[in-house]
């Protein structure tokens, strides 16, 4: 899987509006996954809206008015329910933006989950995040995308048997409560594949890599780079 496929794929998961939406616990929502708990961390994030009538620039009472309402209304529905609700849209640019932002760090707190405390772990084959096979370092990145650092952080027995290559194990360890069965499938399904993979584990105790690592060296490395903002700022 490409980089650019498990975006594609992250998105399918998390879906997408550029109106307020309530996710699956009842928490504010735009774009792809970008929760709020209060009105005023969408002003920090100095979010731009309009008037989806009108295309006028949007007060902050407007967006106040909004988010209270959507808020306040049924969580769990389809997209359409939420867009009915709502009179303003974000501008796609920053949402585009927030998305690339929030995924990069997705992508460092996957590492330091894994890599956490790893060098006390003395039976460890994959000692770093890198070393990992990409299908589960995806999958790392999307629980973390999805739960944050402090809730991934409690996964403790999948973190130990990926650290191992027990994949099958690790695979039912990544479920999720909360999300659709289709999410916590095909995560497993990234991280149970390998399961029985002899050349991949007796690569990696000959080499001291994995044999992702070889195979990608006319194509260059499989280690997974968060992504850029525009310019890589920051």
């Amino acid at each position: 899987m490409t980089q650019d496929q498990f975006e594609k794929q992250l998105k399918l998961f998390e879906g997408y509006a550029d109106y307020f939406y309530l996710d699956t616990v009842g928490e504010v929502t735009i774009g792809t996954g970008l929760m709020f708990k209060k009105v005023e961390e969408v002003f920090q994030k100095k979010i731009k809206f309009i008037q989806k009538a009108g295309f006028k620039a949007a007060t902050e009472q407007e967006i106040r008015d909004d988010f209270k309402k959507v808020k306040s209304s049924i969580k769990g529905q389809k997209l359409k329910y939420y867009e009915k609700l709502t009179n303003l849209k974000a501008n796609s640019g920053q949402l585009a933006l927030e998305f690339r932002l929030r995924l990069r760090f997705a992508t460092l707190e996957a590492k330091k989950y894994y890599e956490n405390d790893i060098l006390r772990d003395s039976e460890a084959m994959f000692k770093q995040f890198s070393d990992l096979p990409e299908d589960v370092q995806y999958a790392l990145i999307d629980m973390s995308y999805n739960l944050g650092y402090k809730r991934l952080s409690k996964f403790t027995t999948l973190r130990a048997n990926l650290r191992r290559g027990n994949w099958e194990e690790a695979a039912e360890q990544s479920h999720r409560r909360g999300i659709p069965f289709s999410r916590n499938k095909k995560i497993f399904d990234w991280i149970e594949q390998y399961k029985g993979n002899s050349s991949f584990d007796k690569s990696f105790e000959n080499t001291g890599h994995s044999m992702f690592m070889d195979a990608k060296k006319s194509t260059g490395t499989h280690k997974i780079i968060p992504p850029a903002t525009f310019g890589d700022r920051g």
